[in-house]
């Protein structure tokens, strides 16, 4: 049998059956030290629970809350910190650029953070928005 090791109302650990040198299955009580203090609970056969679940004695094992669809002032807060790194990152290959002192690499690494910072400032115009946003992939 499986258990669930409990903290706090919330799933932690799951733990899977154990057996000795045998293959005869290990009590839950025989696994742990005497000393050792937590709440496990025994999983129903056939019930699906996994970290991050919350239990009760009343409701048992129920999985958490989806998390809240995101909002479009959170979205753009998400966009306008993006777009700040890549002008920073833009600032210094710009330069390069402008005093013809850029190189081949420096050149296409320019191009490449302009093309996310554009992708970035485009993030409103799709369908999607807020609730599914895809974001530009990140210059590496």
């Amino acid at each position: 049998m499986n258990y669930a090791r409990i903290d706090g109302g919330k799933v932690v650990e799951i733990i899977l059956p154990a057996t000795d040198e045998d293959g005869a299955d290990i009590a839950i009580e025989r696994r742990f030290h005497p000393d050792f203090v937590a709440t496990l609970v025994p999983i129903p056969a056939g019930q699906e629970v996994a970290t991050g679940d919350t239990w009760s004695e009343a409701d048992g094992f129920e999985p958490p809350p989806p998390p809240p669809a995101p909002t479009a002032d959170h979205v753009k807060a998400t966009r306008d910190a993006l777009l700040a790194e890549a002008t920073l990152r833009i600032a210094p290959l710009q330069d390069a650029a402008d005093l013809d002192d850029a190189t081949a690499a420096e050149t296409a690494l320019l191009k490449l953070w302009k093309q996310y910072r554009v992708a970035l400032s485009r993030i409103e115009q799709q369908a999607g928005f807020p609730g599914a946003v895809v974001w530009p992939t990140v210059v590496s």
